[in-house]
């Protein structure tokens, strides 16, 4: 039996516009972002096998972006040996699960414990005038991103191959009031950063405006919600 998880109200008061009023924030979306700890062991490991990588379009798509996998069915991260890589996930996985506070929603005692598996892991290469629509990951739970390769003048341009997260209350996007907490969100991301966010929240890739290439490394984790 699942235990009764209380309400409260403490994690989202957001500020008290006057002495005797409160503004809470209900239902917030977490996003996590880190810079990897073996930045170096990663980034050598993927550069061992960029080259061996036959990259391709979904055909279905017309000009997007390049993949190493259009069929999604493939495991980069497994097939290639990226133990590094793999760890890291594990580990910031981990960090995410606990900044989340995991262990309140009556299904787990925390991050420890837990079972979950890489269901799959594939390469981005974005060149010049590449980009990707909005989307989600359905029928996943936790979606993450490694940024292998990135210039600095892409860090710093806004709008070059950044990834926007677009509100997972898309009926929002119709209220005169409450339009603005619709608007898109950016996320600061520099090379060597991991991403993780929720499968379900939708994200797109602006068009990359610079001559050098952009290349992460994209995966989604799969939850046992069965009892052992």
């Amino acid at each position: 039996m699942l235990k009764k998880v209380q309400p409260t109200t403490d994690s989202f008061v957001v500020a008290k516009p006057t002495e005797n009023s409160v503004l809470y924030h209900a239902f917030p979306t977490p996003i996590y972002a880190n810079k990897v700890d073996d930045y170096d062991l990663i980034q050598e490991e993927i550069s061992n096998v960029i080259p061996d990588i036959g990259f391709a379009m979904r055909d279905d798509w017309g000009e997007t972006h390049w993949l190493s996998d259009v069929t999604f069915r493939s495991n980069f991260v497994f097939e290639y040996g990226l133990k590094h890589l793999i760890n890291a996930i594990h580990i910031n996985i981990h960090n995410y699960l606990n900044a989340i506070d995991f262990g309140s929603n009556g299904n787990a005692a925390g991050a420890d414990g837990i079972n979950y598996n890489i269901m799959s892991s594939w390469v981005a290469l974005y060149k010049k005038g590449n980009y990707a629509h909005i989307h989600n990951h359905s029928h996943h739970d936790i979606s993450g991103v490694y940024y292998y390769k990135m210039s600095q003048q892409q860090k710093d341009k806004t709008g070059c191959g950044d990834i926007s997260f677009h509100t997972p209350a898309p009926s929002s996007e119709t209220s005169f009031v409450f339009h603005h907490y619709s608007y898109p969100k950016l996320v600061g991301i520099e090379q060597g950063v991991m991403l993780l966010f929720p499968s379900y929240l939708k994200h797109g890739v602006s068009t990359n405006s610079e001559d050098e290439e952009r290349i992460s490394v994209s995966f989604n984790v799969k939850f046992n919600t069965m009892k052992q």
